[in-house]
């Protein structure tokens, strides 16, 4: 409707990964240089830097493997959102495996 693109999931998780790169250097560097391939910063400054050291806290959200490898990068807190069935209905076996990897 807009006219902007909504790229695929994975094309999504790599723009995700590069611009939480791009916002950490942002917070902690006094200048910020990225040639990436979805963003490109050239002596980049961000003023007032956050208080909190080393940077702010980062939360993601969702599910999926993918979603994992970015949290594992750069996530301080994820939220894993479980796979639903029908409308309103968690699968308890989706939860049980979700605790065997050491989330509870």
């Amino acid at each position: 409707m807009t006219g902007l693109p909504f790229p695929d999931i994975t094309t999504r998780l790599r723009m995700l990964d590069e611009a939480l790169t791009c916002i950490r250097g942002l917070w902690t560097q006094e200048r910020t240089t990225r040639a990436g391939e979805f963003y490109q910063l050239r002596d980049a400054i961000q003023w007032p830097k956050p208080r909190q050291r080393p940077h702010p806290p980062i939360l993601l959200g969702g599910n999926g493997k993918g979603l994992l490898r970015v949290a594992a990068r750069h996530a301080d807190v994820v939220n894993i959102v479980s796979d639903v069935g029908k409308a309103g209905y968690i699968a308890l076996e989706e939860y049980a495996s979700v605790r065997r990897c050491g989330v509870p």
